[in-house]
């Protein structure tokens, strides 16, 4: 007799979608994600059907990273032809946010010889991270050399002023874009050490000749901002008693002991006092 050939039926309402969507630290599910659907023509057949797909050649379920994919996929079930194609699949970059971390100068501290802080202590993650990145700035930042610059600051610049650290190297990141934010530099005094010399006189001088003759100098160790002079950064008085708010002495004041102090002109400096005692002469 003849031979009946029962021929395999094509797949009915084969249908996907192209996918986009944000970075969201997790996986995708391709065919959820592609809403891949197809129907076969006998309801008994409809358990057989199955989904393969592959991207650049290798056969995937699930998609992770951010990228545009193209997507081959190939649907099949049994007594049905098997149908193929592809369909773009796309995972945008998130957002991130990071601000470089504060920065404190001694004052007369060159630009170029600011220590910045090293690797991630130098950066605080504002927003951004997602899923299973969340606590994990080390995997994400993995190979990134962080750079810094200071921003409207040079050496000389003072205390109280407005300066800025910017983070300054590239970021070639898989699943984020970043965005920075400059973090504070701030100015702290210089420490130094003013050493008082002791003076004496003879009854007779005046309050001026004892003014003359007062002299400070830095203690070894100490040095100043190399623009900077003694006249510019401190001053001395002569005064009556052993506080810095007593008078000043004046006139012809008489035989005793009177003291020494030293002002702090400049803000820009740290300044410890020591020798402040002059002795006058005998009287007579």
């Amino acid at each position: 007799g003849e031979v009946y050939i029962i021929s395999p039926a094509a797949l009915k309402d084969v249908s996907v979608q192209e996918f986009n969507d944000t970075y969201k630290g997790g996986e995708y599910d391709i065919r959820t994600s592609i809403q891949a659907s197809a129907a076969t023509v006998a309801d008994r057949d409809k358990e057989s059907i199955q989904w393969t797909f592959t991207v650049e050649g290798e056969k995937k379920t699930e998609l992770t990273d951010a990228g545009t994919y193209t997507v081959s996929y190939t649907v099949s079930a049994d007594n049905h032809l098997s149908q193929s194609g592809s369909v773009t699949f796309t995972i945008k970059q998130a957002e991130l946010t990071l601000k470089a971390n504060n920065v404190s100068v001694v004052y007369g501290t060159e630009a170029g010889a600011i220590e910045w802080h090293e690797g991630l202590n130098g950066v605080t993650v504002l927003s951004g991270l997602v899923g299973k990145d969340v606590g994990k700035e080390a995997e994400v930042f993995a190979g990134i050399t962080f750079t810094y610059s200071a921003v409207n600051y040079s050496a000389g610049d003072g205390v109280g002023g407005k300066y800025g650290v910017r983070i300054t190297n590239a970021f070639d990141l898989t699943n984020y874009t970043v965005t920075t934010q400059d973090g504070v530099l701030t100015v702290t005094p210089l420490a130094i050490t003013v050493e008082i010399d002791y003076q004496s006189g003879t009854y007779g001088m005046t309050a001026e000749n004892m003014a003359a003759q007062v002299k400070s100098h830095l203690r070894e160790g100490s040095a100043l901002y190399s623009k900077d002079t003694e006249s510019k950064v401190w001053s001395l008085s002569v005064l009556t008693a052993d506080n810095a708010g007593a008078s000043p002495v004046s006139g012809t004041p008489n035989a005793g002991r009177y003291y020494i102090y030293g002002k702090a002109e400049s803000n820009n400096y740290s300044i410890t006092f020591c020798g402040q005692e002059a002795e006058g002469g005998a009287y007579g």
